[in-house]
């Protein structure tokens, strides 16, 4: 039950843990976009010829869609971007999941600490019709 202290306490401290883990993960996700969304613009330069490829091909695919080449270039860049900000955060997901597990590695030793509850009382009749 909520209003026994200690049972109040574990569901509290546990309230509290989790939410705490989710904003540290929430934060850690946007730092490691950021870091991926940099590296990987590193690698756009203007004389690449992969970049200037898939450039080139977007426009088309832009310009036979009825697209003036202004149009079709922007839209290009757009699409470029648009990829480098999801492989991004394809990159910023999988270190956290590294993250995530390396943490749980390291925290699964406590179980062996955890005891088992101590039964008060005579055990409660359950009747359950289906």
């Amino acid at each position: 039950a909520v209003s026994d202290p200690p049972a109040f306490r574990e569901y509290l401290l546990r309230q509290i843990g989790g939410s705490v883990g989710l904003a540290i993960f929430a934060s850690l996700i946007s730092r490691f976009a950021t870091q991926a969304r940099y590296g990987l613009t590193a690698h756009l330069y203007p004389g690449r010829p992969e970049l200037l490829n898939y450039l080139s091909s977007a426009q088309g695919v832009f310009a036979q869609h009825g697209l003036s080449p202004g149009q079709a270039s922007q839209m290009a860049s757009g699409l470029l971007y648009k990829n480098l900000i999801m492989q991004s955060m394809v990159l910023s997901f999988e270190k956290l999941f590294l993250l995530a597990g390396l943490c749980f590695l390291f925290v699964l030793p406590l179980v062996f600490l955890l005891r088992t509850p101590k039964l008060t009382g005579p055990a409660a009749d359950v009747h359950v019709e289906v």
